[in-house]
């Protein structure tokens, strides 16, 4: 895991800590807070809302950095779900990591090649979702950060 990924895990533990175990809220999590603790994550910032029976997940807010990687630009619009992605059904990984976040209630983090089209030239990525609940246990929003690389390594802005 990438220092710059570390920090922002890091920060939703001590939320955690700090709500006595309990998951953090929408509201916990301060983007003032988040530009202060891990600064180059930031921009790289997209947010899913939870939906239940049957999973769905609908894109609440999209960095710029997302936009700029060209990460499926037809649907990765707020107001959208994953699942109106060509070939995004309930069995893509991204889809499945969601799942896991909302049933463990624990961070996913994952890297390696981007499995959702992105602009020629990215070859890489790392991806850490956090699960968030406003009553602390059921998740109803992930908070995630993606950083695409290209192939020389250096992190779409």
């Amino acid at each position: 895991m990438s220092a710059e990924i570390r920090g922002l895990l890091d920060y939703w533990e001590e939320l955690c800590q700090r709500r006595g175990g309990l998951l953090p809220r929408r509201n916990d999590m301060v983007a003032l807070d988040i530009a202060t603790r891990c600064p180059v994550v930031l921009p790289h910032i997209w947010m899913l809302d939870v939906e239940r029976d049957p999973w769905r997940f609908r894109f609440r807010m999209i960095s710029r950095s997302i936009r700029n990687s060209g990460a499926a630009a037809s649907v990765v619009q707020v107001g959208r779900y994953i699942s109106d992605m060509e070939g995004q059904r309930d069995w893509h990984p991204l889809y499945l990591a969601m799942v896991r976040v909302c049933e463990t209630g624990a961070p996913d983090w994952r890297a390696g090649t981007p499995s959702i089209a992105t602009h020629p030239g990215i070859t890489q990525l790392e991806r850490l979702s956090l699960p968030l609940a406003h009553d602390g246990r059921a998740v109803d929003v992930i908070l995630s950060a993606t950083l695409y690389r290209h192939e020389d390594g250096r992190v779409v802005n």
